[in-house]
């Protein structure tokens, strides 16, 4: 690639950036001084290579999510959790209740990441590096519900092994009603429990997804007192919950359990 190829290429992309509604070619052509035959050749390069989409309907050039992908992934590589933060931060002021991240480890679930938005005494909190019980709270039928029923069983038939070997308690278990409810929450996109913290206590939570990939990278939840955080009131934040996890899923490529974490 010349030189001048890149020059091009690299104002083009900055030019966009500073347009997120978008630039007609003419306008782009214009703008870079440069042929509108070569710009449009420019323009179809990257839009190959996904940074660049076509809308259809207004024929504007914009920028797609893959050049942000690209700095959150190196971001991630560094710290998932300056990621995920801000994130969880804006959602547990929106809910006033307990926001968690939670990541795959392998065929174990970790809460590694939170954030307290409760505003009186009455709270939930937890510690992180805590293992989810997957058929017995929201946080793990979400991450089970992007995998098959075979491969969901499997892992949690892992999970009841290690609990066993460990002396903890393990739970009654009905494989029928748990492919029932995975099926309710792959329905539904999120899943909700109640009293798995505790009686009194529900839960909502939904997978994030990266890109074209059916795979769970990790579960956002929300958590809190079941007189606050009734039915009603997880409708209404339902769609609070579910744009934070598409933000965070498109900007998960590269997002893995970090290592040396502290798992308990």
């Amino acid at each position: 690639m010349s030189t001048k190829l890149i020059n091009r290429t690299l104002s083009l992309l900055e030019l966009l950036a500073a347009q997120p509604q978008g630039m007609a070619l003419t306008d782009i052509a214009q703008q870079l001084a440069m042929p509108k035959s070569a710009t449009h050749r420019l323009l179809t390069d990257l839009a190959e290579h996904e940074y660049i989409q076509l809308d259809e309907d207004t024929k504007y050039y914009r920028l797609t999510l893959k050049l942000t992908q690209l700095g959150f992934q190196r971001l991630a590589v560094d710290n998932i959790f300056q990621v995920a933060q801000p994130l969880l931060n804006e959602l547990a002021q929106i809910s006033g209740e307990l926001v968690r991240l939670s990541l795959i480890d392998s065929s174990r679930l970790i809460f590694v990441a939170k954030a307290q938005g409760a505003r009186d005494a009455l709270r939930i909190d937890t510690d992180m590096g805590n293992e989810a019980q997957l058929t017995f709270s929201a946080s793990g039928l979400a991450w089970l519900s992007t995998l098959t029923d075979d491969e969901a069983l499997g892992i949690v038939q892992q999970q009841q092994k290690r609990f066993q070997q460990r002396g903890d308690k393990v739970s009654p278990f009905h494989v029928e009603l748990f492919y029932q409810q995975l099926a309710e929450v792959r329905d539904q996109q999120h899943a909700r429990f109640q009293n798995s913290m505790g009686l009194g206590t529900a839960a909502m939570a939904a997978p994030v997804l990266p890109i074209n990939n059916r795979q769970a990278v990790g579960v956002i939840s929300i958590a809190g007192p079941s007189v606050r955080l009734t039915e009603k009131q997880m409708d209404n934040l339902l769609p609070d919950l579910l744009k934070i996890t598409d933000i965070l899923s498109s900007l998960s490529v590269g997002i893995s359990f970090p290592k040396n974490y502290q798992v308990t």
